[in-house]
């Protein structure tokens, strides 16, 4: 209920609730379900699809304008993907004022996935309690 609410009054995106994939491994059950949705995004053809927690809550500082232009400009730019709130990282590289590159990542409290990384997740592996996405 939480996360229907938070989008509620955010009429820019197109929400969709996705049941998880239970497993005795939590992170395991979490990746399979990353995977359905990886794969929706491409029989579907979505240019880019945005990942999120339930637990993820806007704060004042959400701009939909800014987060549509950065969106635009990310793709221009070619990139893979998008953090928008993470539990930890290893390595960050500034790219520009507030954009990084990262080497290694977990959390997806929001996270926007370009098209130019779909396969490239499908062929990731859950390695510990860690999923490789390095870029």
């Amino acid at each position: 209920m939480h996360i229907i609410q938070e989008f509620s009054e955010r009429p820019e995106f197109d929400v969709t609730i996705v049941n998880a994939i239970k497993d005795k491994v939590g992170s395991w059950g979490l990746w399979l379900t990353i995977k359905n949705v990886v794969k929706e995004a491409i029989e579907k053809n979505y240019d880019y699809i945005i990942i999120c927690e339930d637990d993820h809550m806007f704060t004042k500082d959400y701009d939909k304008i800014s987060l549509s232009n950065l969106i635009e400009s990310l793709q221009m730019n070619k990139a893979d993907i998008l953090l928008g709130g993470v539990s930890w990282f290893d390595t960050a590289l500034p790219i520009s004022k507030n954009l990084f590159w990262v080497k290694k990542f977990h959390g997806l409290q929001f996270t926007v996935v370009f098209k130019s990384f779909y396969e490239n997740m499908l062929n990731r592996r859950l390695s510990g309690s860690i999923v490789s996405c390095g870029l």
